[in-house]
């Protein structure tokens, strides 16, 4: 699936509040390094999500763009993403209580492979 959005021209970044080895060594053992542009951790940032700082990092680093998505599992991914003023994609089964904190998602998918019916042009 990440590599279809790839060869769609979507660009990959990873924005986590893990820490930086164990993301790295997930993402390697996965063989998921190499899909990603970008790889921003707890270690990268001033502050960690809700907090927009790693959003924002992301978005700098990718530079303009027709439209950024943040997609994520739970609330604290909703308002970084709407707090960097960027759209919010939820995934999985907690949308009740994502959009119980206030989080008003642009789409939710059920798993990541409906990532590819959405369209994520501008």
């Amino acid at each position: 699936m990440l590599e279809a959005l790839a060869a769609r021209g979507v660009r990959l970044a990873v924005l986590t509040n893990n820490a930086r080895p164990a993301t790295a060594r997930l993402l390697e053992s996965l063989g998921m390094a190499p899909l990603f542009e970008l790889t921003v951790t707890r270690n990268d940032v001033s502050a960690l999500k809700p907090d927009p700082a790693g959003v924002q990092l992301i978005v700098n680093h990718i530079g303009p763009v027709g439209a950024i998505y943040l997609v994520g599992d739970s609330w604290i991914d909703g308002q970084a993403a709407e707090a960097a003023g960027i759209r919010f994609i939820g995934i999985g089964p907690r949308r009740a209580e994502v959009e119980a904190r206030g989080v008003r998602p642009w789409g939710w998918v059920s798993d990541l492979r409906s990532l590819l019916d959405l369209d994520l042009r501008p």
